[in-house]
């Protein structure tokens, strides 16, 4: 019984795992529950590997989905978001050939955070000179960003200016 209540609630969160990452950003609060879903996958997963012969695989599925999903998930709801104002931050590639998987990155060098950004927060952070960031700063996700001042004159990358040329249209 505990077992197929184990397998029910590990294939939900595999779902709700799939649809979060198809469907959303990689910011806000459902790429937050995007991490935990996957978490909560991989411990179930664990689960029901977990027999004589696939202990070993179970323990390190475990430990994984524990260590590296739900550990900073768990650190970020006792913690909460924290909010800061930026001025000096490092937008990490501009290259629309790589897969929605390798997601662009926000990097603050005076705290080491690193941060997921979808491509399209890219590019419009691109002439963004400070910025009111709103993150989980264990998890790295986003909550909420505020652009408080820009460069217009900034070129970035081509990427940049036909994003830019879109939205003026």
């Amino acid at each position: 019984m505990l077992r197929h209540f184990i397998s029910g609630i590990s294939l939900m969160s595999t779902l709700g795992w799939i649809a979060l990452k198809i469907l959303f950003p990689e910011e806000g609060m459902a790429a937050f529950c995007a991490r935990a879903f996957g978490g909560i996958a991989l411990l179930g997963g664990a689960w029901l590997l977990y027999a004589p012969k696939q202990r070993l695989i179970a323990a390190a599925l475990a430990l994984y989905a524990a260590v590296f999903h739900l550990a900073p998930v768990v650190l970020d709801l006792i913690g909460g978001t924290t909010t800061r104002t930026v001025h000096d931050f490092i937008l990490e590639s501009c290259d629309r050939s790589r897969p929605r998987l390798f997601a662009q990155r926000l990097i603050l060098p005076d705290s080491g955070d690193s941060l997921r950004i979808s491509l399209d927060t890219h590019l419009a952070l691109s002439s963004v000179t400070t910025l009111r960031l709103r993150y989980w700063r264990n998890s790295g996700i986003i909550h909420r960003f505020e652009i408080m001042q820009t460069d217009e004159s900034a070129t970035y990358c081509s990427l940049h200016n036909a994003y830019r040329n879109r939205l003026q249209r």
